[in-house]
């Protein structure tokens, strides 16, 4: 591909990553597209195929960012006797990761939101490997077996863990604006959430607060 050509791509890849978080991919034409990246009206069918399959590129993109960035925090298993849990900490050291990811990274929530919205057939078919190594590794790190109820509760467990992370970067216009909840509460309130997720998964509780004297 040409300089030329591979600048155009590059150009329309970006305007609609932002078009696509704004407004999905029923809100937004071709024309539009080409317009704000200054390409004629054929360059989306010539480098993607069509807008849907431009869709995908964006999510594909959009979400191989998440993936690059946590290919070194997959936890591994095995979690270790006594009381100590590598696997646990590993776990959270993940979950933090791509709540830094989604923080940093706006578009990808907001096209991430908009596609699950509408059946999350493109955002599932590019997370899926990730998806899978995760499960695959809570799994082992778990002592679960790989039949029919080890994968129930591998992905039992993989869904509590999501469901935090989703409800508070797809949800956080409503935590700001309808409770109050500013960005570092709602930090701090996922960091317990997974601390203490990560303790149950693992059968490691947190250990208990020292009492304080009381005076007198």
């Amino acid at each position: 591909m040409s300089p030329e050509a591979e600048s155009t791509r590059r150009r329309i890849l970006d305007v609609a990553t932002a078009l696509f978080a704004e407004r999905g991919l029923r809100g937004v034409g071709v024309r539009e597209i080409c317009n704000l990246a200054g390409a004629n009206q054929g360059a989306v069918s010539y480098h993607f195929g069509g807008k849907r399959q431009l869709y995908r590129a964006v999510l594909r993109e959009a979400t191989s960012r998440m993936v690059g960035a946590l290919a070194s925090t997959v936890p591994h298993p095995p979690a270790t006797p006594a009381g100590q849990s590598p696997f646990g900490d590993s776990l959270v050291s993940m979950l933090r990761r791509i709540d830094a990811v989604l923080e940093e990274d706006r578009d990808l929530v907001r096209l991430l939101t908009r596609d699950l919205a509408d059946g999350g057939s493109m955002a599932i078919e590019t997370l899926a490997p990730l998806i899978r190594s995760t499960e695959s590794a809570v799994r082992d790190g778990l002592g679960l077996s790989e039949n029919v109820a080890g994968q129930a509760a591998s992905r039992r467990a993989l869904a509590a863990m999501a469901a935090p992370l989703l409800l508070l970067h797809c949800g956080r216009p409503l935590l700001e604006q309808g409770l109050g909840i500013d960005q570092e509460q709602r930090h701090q309130l996922l960091v317990e959430l997974l601390e203490n997720l990560s303790a149950r998964l693992t059968e490691r509780r947190p250990e208990p607060a020292e009492p304080t004297s009381s005076a007198g």
